[in-house]
């Protein structure tokens, strides 16, 4: 089950970096995070969707967009996926593995 897709300005409240980044960006990333996040290994809804807003902060992170408005350093990319990668090792039960 897909995890809730959070609200661009709640995105925006944890990386205002993206603030120059069109809307339309951030929501395209911010579904593409929900649809590739599963709520149910998250074990609640909200941090499930705080999962989605590290992925997709990543995400964005590395896309051409912010490269080229040199929005983001490679240290701070880095640093939104170990998050993520530390909030999915903590959520890992029995046979459940993320990828």
């Amino acid at each position: 089950m897909p995890a809730p897709i959070p609200v661009a300005a709640d995105f925006l409240l944890f990386a205002p970096e993206f603030g120059k980044a069109p809307a339309s960006l951030v929501d395209s990333h911010l579904e593409m995070a929900a649809r590739r996040t599963n709520a149910e290994l998250f074990g609640d809804a909200q941090t499930a969707q705080d999962a989605v807003i590290l992925r997709a902060a990543y995400t964005l992170s590395i896309s051409p967009f912010a490269v080229r408005m040199k929005l983001v350093d490679q240290e701070q990319s880095n640093q939104w996926k170990r998050q993520l990668y530390e909030m999915q090792r903590s959520a890992a039960v029995g046979w459940r593995v993320f990828g």
